[in-house]
């Protein structure tokens, strides 16, 4: 008998188990929730809440404001919680409590000055929150010989990973301490994960055997995939039932089962149940197996017949000793001694060879190597009840057959060709089955977690959450009703398929979608509606499927925010760039449509002409100015001002709207020379009309005006007499 011993501290921890319940109470509340990544490291989980409507993103950009999205119990960095508001999502923050303290206890002491050390992995999402809320600038180590490759820190603050293993953590502390001068430890390690993995310790000691149940990406149940293995040879770990390798588990003995934190107790009970039921039913069958073979009431010798040989090899060596313990046979006795080494023992449910011999009326006569023929009775001829035996069989055709008497009272053995076309209907079906081809039934019976049906004459269940897409509340309006399914599941023993409705509606929605993308072509035009902006385009619905129009694709000049060129709501005629039916992506172009700025140009400038500009860039030889969204024009250095100056950046800034002369444009070239010199001279010639400019001189002197003369009887002479009487005083 095998004995099981099972961890008290298995399965979901309370951290894990709140955010697993936040994510079905709102997903029945709202029909469709986002988590930031996978709520837990656990397939199955994650498969049955997306039946709920809660749908793992790893980007939240692909989300609209408004939706709700969950943070997993690892945690995130603050940037995340930036991201989400500026975003507008609605956010329910599940980080585990003793997650958010050690974020705290890192964000603190890295304040305070300390270089912050996390022990733990560093791609795992809740070392990547930590690090996080430490600006980046933790450490990360995993052991201790990333430990002592540390440079020096003058003050240092270990703490781990909520689920780290505690020798490891305690050789990384030890490490550290000749690597800095002043150390802080905190274990940050959970009381739960450190629990679990004593526990696993200690069982791994003392059990024959060790089976960790849990996600293979879980970190926790890797590492308690490792403490196991330290302590017991035979170790597996598994995620479901399916995957244990009964074989390798000893019939006796006792066999220790730990589970991961992200591991739910169903999935821990469907383990046990499935090891209990083969290994104890092994046991059982081999010590009864003597009994149940001894009486052989039905059997009969027969005469051998090819592959059948193998039975009558091994009952010669027994058969010869005794032949020499005999007293001479006679010829005759000799003669059917000789005909017993060629016969086998044969028994109801075999499948032999044969060959037709005879067909008369309805009956079939087939010769199996026996002394009297087998019959194919018309019952047993064929699937269908109406088969008539001379259209199916001609004399000489070879022919399997499963024996179904051995003895029908007559002296002749009663075969069937039926049972084994249904054999091989059923295998052929089954490697369909497991291959993934639909299947219809009609739905029996709603039990608690999903539904019953039957085909094949196997038990058919279809789970809950694979009833439809979302989930199914009352799941009893599909009693009587026929359903195409999937298998998720085949055991042939005992006869059971699990089944999916929603994979098959996740394929006809796909199929439906390639449909859609298929339709389209490179070069079409069509129009559609503007559904939402992002920093890079604008995705736009072009007939029940979205398309993006590229930023750069919206105009032919530099756009700064799609929005500036389009709004949500907007009715657009764009082009067909590309399809890509497989990744469901479409690229748009609205430019393309519009258009080119040089193909009317000539139509709108000429030189002489005075047009308005903006400054888009500014080089050491001059700035260009856009005249109209991607048509550009170049103010030389030297038309920038009615004065020479060294830099543009003296009289112009990029933004600038200026008004510039049209000098020359040339079409072939696609370049067009602007001044801004001219339109200032322009300017002050129209504000001063009595302009002479002395070109010898090369300054301007219209700005000196000469006083007319004027007679006066004044001279110099007049000044005299006032200095005389300033000297008399």
């Amino acid at each position: 008998m095998v004995k099981f011993v099972e961890g008290t501290h298995n399965g979901f921890c309370s951290g894990v188990q709140s955010a697993v319940n936040a994510v079905e109470r709102k997903a029945r509340e709202l029909g469709r929730v986002y988590t930031y990544g996978p709520i837990i490291h656990n397939r199955t989980v994650v498969e049955e809440l997306e039946g709920l409507g809660a749908i793992a993103v790893e980007d939240l950009s692909q989300l609209k404001p408004g939706d709700t999205v969950i943070i997993r119990s690892h945690g995130v960095p603050p940037q995340v919680y930036e991201q989400c508001r500026e975003l507008e999502l609605r956010v329910i923050d599940m980080t585990c409590p003793f997650v958010a303290r050690v974020q705290r206890l890192a964000a603190d002491m890295q304040k305070k000055g300390y270089t912050v050390v996390v022990a733990g992995k560093a791609d795992h999402p809740e070392v990547v929150g930590i690090a996080g809320h430490c600006g980046g600038r933790a450490r990360i180590v995993s052991n201790w010989e990333e430990a002592q490759r540390l440079p020096w820190m003058e003050r240092c603050y270990l703490l781990s990973q909520t689920t780290f293993i505690k020798a490891d953590f305690q050789a990384i502390a030890q490490a550290l301490a000749s690597r800095c001068g002043e150390l802080i430890v905190e274990d940050t390690i959970c009381s739960s994960t450190e629990n679990r993995q004593k526990e696993a310790a200690e069982l791994a000691k003392t059990c024959d055997a060790m089976v960790v149940i849990g996600g293979k990406n879980s970190s926790n149940t890797n590492k308690l995939f490792s403490i196991c293995k330290s302590g017991c040879k035979n170790v597996q770990i598994v995620e479901s039932k399916e995957e244990i390798a009964v074989e390798k588990l000893p019939i006796n003995g006792i066999i220790g089962i730990v589970a991961g934190a992200s591991t739910p107790q169903r999935s821990i009970r469907e383990v046990i149940t499935r090891m209990n039921e083969t290994l104890n039913n092994t046991q059982n069958i081999e010590e009864t197996a003597a009994p149940v073979e001894a009486p052989v009431a039905e059997e009969v010798v027969v005469a051998v017949e090819e592959e059948t040989a193998a039975p009558a090899v091994e009952e010669a060596p027994a058969a010869a000793s005794e032949e020499a313990a005999e007293p001479e046979l006679s010829e005759q006795e000799s003669f059917e001694r000789d005909l017993e080494k060629t016969m086998i023992r044969i028994r109801p449910g075999q499948v032999k060879k044969g060959t037709v011999v005879s067909i008369v009326g309805d009956d079939v006569y087939v010769n199996i190597g026996y002394k009297a023929d087998g019959i194919i009775p018309q019952a047993e001829l064929s699937l269908d009840p109406k088969a008539v035996a001379s259209e199916l069989f001609q004399v000489g055709d070879e022919v399997s057959v499963e024996i179904l008497k051995v003895n029908d009272g007559e002296g002749n053995v009663l075969l069937s060709k039926r049972k084994v076309d249904i054999r091989a209907k059923e295998k052929e079906a089954i490697a369909a089955l497991e291959d993934g081809t639909p299947f219809e039934v009609t739905i029996k019976q709603a039990v608690k977690g999903g539904l019953l049906a039957e085909y094949l004459n196997a038990r058919v269940f279809i789970p809950a959450s694979h009833v439809a897409e979302r989930y199914v509340e009352n799941i009893e309006e599909f009693v009587g009703k026929k359903m195409t399914v999937k298998a998720l599941e085949v055991d042939k023993n005992r006869r059971r398929i699990v089944a999916s409705r929603k994979e098959i509606l996740k394929e006809e929605a796909i199929a439906k979608r390639k449909e859609k993308y298929a339709a389209f072509e490179p070069g079409q035009r069509v129009k559609g509606i503007v559904r939402r902006l992002t920093d890079f385009g604008a995705f736009t619905d072009i007939g029940g499927v979205d398309g993006l129009i590229h930023v750069t694709d919206l105009s032919w000049g530099r756009v700064r925010h799609p929005e500036d060129i389009v709004k949500v709501g907007d009715e657009v005629e764009v082009e067909i760039l590309s399809v890509n039916p497989e990744t469901e992506r479409i690229a748009l172009g609205y430019k393309q449509l519009q258009p080119k700025p040089w193909d009317t140009a000539m139509e709108k400038y000429m030189a002489g002409d005075i047009i308005e500009g903006r400054v888009d860039r500014i080089a050491p030889f001059g700035a260009f100015v856009e005249i109209e969204p991607g048509l550009f024009g170049l103010v030389h250095i030297s038309q920038v001002a009615t004065r020479r100056i060294e830099k543009v950046e003296d009289e112009l800034r990029v933004g600038d709207t200026i008004t510039v002369k049209v000098l020359d444009i040339n079409p072939d070239t696609k370049r067009i020379s602007l001044s801004r010199r001219a339109v200032l001279q322009e300017a002050r010639a129209a504000q001063q009309p009595a302009y002479h400019r002395d070109e010898d001189q090369g300054y301007d002197n219209s700005r000196y005006v000469i006083p007319p003369v004027e007679e006066t009887t004044f001279t110099i002479g007049d000044l005299f007499p006032k200095f005389d009487d300033e000297d008399d005083k």
